[in-house]
């Protein structure tokens, strides 16, 4: 493109009204930086693919043991308050260290992380845990109900850590990753982000680049959904002398 095609499809910066149109030129950033701008937050924390598979892992089997032992009903949530709570203050204690240690790290070494808000980061932290938490009870309910380990354990991952791993490395095209986040447990993770879309930005918006389709409450939301109605079918199955640990 030459001058004077430059001339013709661009203005000068600044305002200018003509035929009754008012036409807004000018250069810069009309928004603030995505992934260029730094590392973001999240990515201090790449255990968080591991950390739910261990879990689910124990806490399915806890509760298919629970349930061989034909505990009542009020045993049956007890220790699933406990399962949470204990998961919780773990989570809560673990990405309270590792969160601000990455950054350090990342920092020292001369890398760049986009700061956020005081109250994102403790939104980060505390989601994070709660995700966690809500996973154990997830988990620790399909034990119960199965009453049994494996099956409880194939199942969670199924619902937790396969839609979250697919969707986090490019893997599936952005449609169905957005779908999956949407309808699946792993929707909770969407806790964890802390860059915002923005209409006016042209961007790679998809569960690969750290975009949920979901806002994090809502997603949180979604997640405890189906720890409860897996809990309510755990109460809801008859107890049984069944000792078959398979």
């Amino acid at each position: 493109m030459n001058h004077t095609d430059w001339e013709k499809y661009h203005n000068a910066s600044g305002a200018v009204e003509k035929d009754g149109t008012i036409t807004v030129s000018g250069t810069g950033d009309i928004g603030p930086l995505g992934e260029e701008g730094g590392r973001t937050v999240e990515t201090t924390l790449p255990g968080l693919v591991f950390g739910p598979v261990i879990v689910l892992a124990v806490t399915a089997r806890y509760g298919a043991r629970t349930g061989r032992e034909a505990a009542s009903r009020r045993v049956i949530v007890a220790r699933a308050a406990v399962v949470g709570a204990a998961t919780f203050v773990t989570g809560l204690v673990a990405v309270g260290v590792v969160l601000p240690v990455g950054i350090a790290i990342l920092k020292g070494n001369g890398i760049s992380v986009q700061p956020v808000p005081v109250l994102t980061g403790a939104r980060v932290i505390g989601g994070v845990a709660a995700v966690l938490a809500l996973c154990a009870v997830l988990a620790y309910g399909l034990g119960v109900w199965l009453r049994r380990g494996w099956a409880a354990i194939l199942i969670g991952l199924s619902l937790v850590t396969l839609p979250y791993t697919v969707t986090a490395v490019p893997l599936l095209p952005d449609a169905v990753a957005e779908w999956l986040l949407r309808l699946t447990p792993a929707a909770g993770f969407a806790v964890q982000q802390t860059m915002v879309e923005y209409p006016q930005v042209t961007a790679h918006y998809a569960p690969s680049a750290g975009y949920f389709p979901l806002p994090w409450w809502a997603g949180l939301a979604l997640l405890c959904a189906y720890a409860v109605i897996v809990v309510r079918m755990a109460l809801g199955r008859k107890p049984t002398a069944d000792t078959d640990w398979r």
